[in-house]
């Protein structure tokens, strides 16, 4: 899967998720043709691990400050475990969407 792609599946999953904080990775209408055999139904992990069994974190384009998706600070965790509130969850996944949008911005600037 190239970066383009990865960014783009991943922007269409977390403004799904961000919708209503019930929604889960499996609840998204395209989850069996698109997510469901997805290294960790991410397209940025899918993209990130080229293949092998694991992800390079280190590449993946909103993996911010060293901050990867298993990292208690991460937008991934608050969204899936530590949010307090609906309203914490939706922002946490608006947040990784609004990510993906901005890397693919920078990445439809760079010359080709």
């Amino acid at each position: 899967m190239e970066l383009k792609e990865a960014l783009e599946l991943t922007i269409k999953l977390w403004d799904f998720l961000a919708e209503d904080p019930n929604n889960r990775k499996r609840d998204h209408p395209d989850y069996k043709e698109v997510y469901y055999g997805l290294f960790s139904t991410c397209p940025l992990c899918e993209y990130s691990s080229k293949g092998a069994t694991t992800a390079d974190c280190d590449i993946c384009p909103i993996s911010m400050a060293g901050i990867a998706c298993d990292n208690d600070l991460s937008l991934f965790k608050t969204w899936k475990y530590m949010h307090q509130t609906d309203r914490e969850a939706m922002g946490a996944a608006k947040g990784i969407a609004d990510l993906c949008r901005k890397a693919l911005s920078e990445l439809n600037q760079e010359p080709t």
